[in-house]
């Protein structure tokens, strides 16, 4: 199975070590669109470093800063921004004018940008005849005259596999593959013929879709319709009058979208609502959310666009006593049932998607079948928030065909590298509720211990021999969560801005003290955020008006 190691873009150079050391390259490059390809084999640059020793320096500082980037998990390293980008209508009825105008409008915001279309093209030229399936020299000198004069480029095909849109995708770093979120999902056309013609005109890897919807907050639906028919790099949902829309899908084109990731940790995740308030009030948008365990249902209620007010409300009416979501069972598989938890999830979610959020979200479980990690981004969302919650022993696993789905916790509690990837390279904003150190300890009991002498302690006639000890839902919930507080190191290393709020002192199971977790989760988040922008003048482009002065 081939695996993408890294992308690399106009005038930079691969095989460097290779030449150096005189050793085979071990990898396959793939033009991505038309290139033009300089080779230097080992004799060749033995006589650039004896004619210009600098050469040799040059060289060996590209090695270096690769290595010094994969050491580091550079956010990103793996993947370049597009600089040109195709727009290419399923059919007729899609107003791809209107949106590569608005695409392009959007990316001027970050440098400056040309919209190209065939008429355009054709009066610079002063030529008719670029329909024409022919290679026209002109043609390929003036388009890259602009790719020269501009750093983003979006050209408009045509929904037809005639000559100029052919010529737009062979020119493209991505393809935006465009379409009425109400049409008709069905392979298009032109998406048939282009596939058809073979590699010198096929769709290449690089191909997103965009979905255009109404504008309207209701969530899209059949989202999964379109992504079954055809394969694509990854899927957006645009709302042409909405520039909210727009920003974020150049935030992601550009390699800027900010995730966030939440944290699982029981009743501590309940921060993560003060920690998404003060991230809006700084105006930073949330392009990407995820989490593991309780951080992946806060996680989804921000996907859903759900206020500080509406999260509150929820936590208080289905989440404040034991009653309501706990329901005890004889445990021979789990010592919950999980029947609460599911009622209450198909309440809150329905049957809402996760490819049918405006956003992208994603949450973490662990295969207990396959010993892996597993993150999903696609399905039902209260499916898998129920798998990412379910902590072994206390509820039972979800079934996912013969596999076993529990707790995110368990392999990875703090999922900063899923968001890199799929930001790449835009900021991550880690929320960590894990407490490194469980304040709670105040406990009396000796070397065995039965549940009469817990029991038998609890009574006013016993105190003086009273048995203090952590519940067992408790020593689970620890046990589970000790294993990824060291992974979390190198996680914390990844994020822009790491938030780790003090709550050692909250149990798993605090019911009553809500309103000091989100406070909590509220000035550490503000803090944090304001220390970024103190000290990093690149993160001041993603505050809004209410950043701090």
């Amino acid at each position: 199975m081939e695996r993408r190691l890294a992308e690399i873009g106009s005038g930079a150079t691969a095989g460097e070590t290779e030449v150096l050391t005189n050793e085979p390259w071990p990898a396959t490059i793939r033009a991505l669109r038309d290139t033009i390809v300089v080779e230097l084999d080992s004799d060749a640059c033995q006589r650039l470093i004896q004619r210009y020793p600098r050469f040799l320096m040059a060289a060996t500082n590209v090695v270096i800063r690769r290595l010094k980037d994969y050491s580091e998990a550079a956010r990103g390293s793996n993947v370049l921004p597009p600089r040109t980008i195709a727009v290419l209508p399923v059919d007729g009825s899609v107003p791809a004018r209107e949106f590569a105008a608005t695409l392009t409008e959007a990316l001027g915001r970050h440098g400056p940008a040309r919209h190209i279309t065939r008429h355009l093209a054709e009066e610079a030229l002063e030529e008719e005849a670029l329909v024409a399936d022919t290679y026209d020299d002109r043609l390929v000198s003036w388009l890259n005259e602009q790719e020269a004069r501009f750093p983003f480029v979006v050209y408009e095909a045509e929904p037809e596999a005639n000559a100029w849109t052919r010529r737009c995708l062979r020119q493209a770093d991505r393809v935006m593959l465009l379409a009425r979120a109400r049409g008709n999902p069905a392979l298009s056309p032109v998406e048939a013929e282009l596939a058809a013609a073979g590699k010198d005109g096929d769709l290449h890897e690089n191909v997103e879709l965009i979905l255009l919807h109404e504008n309207s907050d209701a969530l899209p639906t059949g989202t999964m319709l379109w992504l079954s028919a055809r394969e694509v790099r990854d899927h957006h949902h645009v709302r042409l009058q909405n520039p909210d829309d727009f920003g974020h899908l150049v935030r992601r084109l550009t390699g800027q979208a900010v995730g966030l990731v939440l944290g699982g940790g029981g009743a501590r995740a309940q921060s993560a609502i003060g920690a998404i308030k003060a991230i809006r009030e700084a105006g930073i948008p949330i392009d990407i959310v995820g989490g593991t365990s309780a951080g992946s249902f806060f996680a989804a209620a921000c996907a859903l666009g759900w206020d500080e007010e509406r999260m509150l409300e929820v936590v208080r009416e289905f989440m404040s006593t034991r009653r309501q979501t706990l329901d005890y069972t004889l445990p021979l598989v789990s010592i919950m049932s999980a029947g609460k938890m599911k009622r209450t999830l198909e309440t809150l979610f329905g049957d809402v998607l996760i490819e049918d959020l405006w956003r992208p979200y994603f949450c973490v479980t662990s295969n207990l079948t396959r010993a892996e990690m597993m993150v999903h981004r696609s399905g039902l969302l209260r499916h898998y928030v129920r798998a990412s919650c379910s902590l072994p022993t206390v509820f039972p696993p979800v079934l996912e065909g013969q596999d076993l789905l529990v707790d995110g916790m368990l392999l990875n509690n703090l999922p900063v590298d899923v968001v890199a990837d799929i930001s790449q390279g835009g900021p991550t904003i880690a929320i960590d509720v894990s407490a490194k150190e469980d304040t709670i300890r105040d406990f009396n009991f000796g070397d065995s211990l039965s549940a009469s002498q817990v029991l038998l302690g609890k009574l006013p006639l016993h105190r003086d021999r009273r048995i203090q000890a952590p519940s067992i839902l408790d020593v689970i919930i620890r046990t589970s969560e000790v294993a990824s507080i060291y992974a979390r190191k190198m996680q914390a290393k990844r994020a822009t801005v790491y938030v780790a709020p003090p709550v050692s002192q909250f149990g798993v199971f605090e019911r009553n003290r809500l309103g000091e977790l989100v406070d909590l989760g509220y000035k550490s988040t503000r803090e944090a955020l304001d220390d970024w922008y103190e000290h990093s003048e690149e993160a001041r482009s993603y505050f809004g008006s209410t950043a701090p002065c």
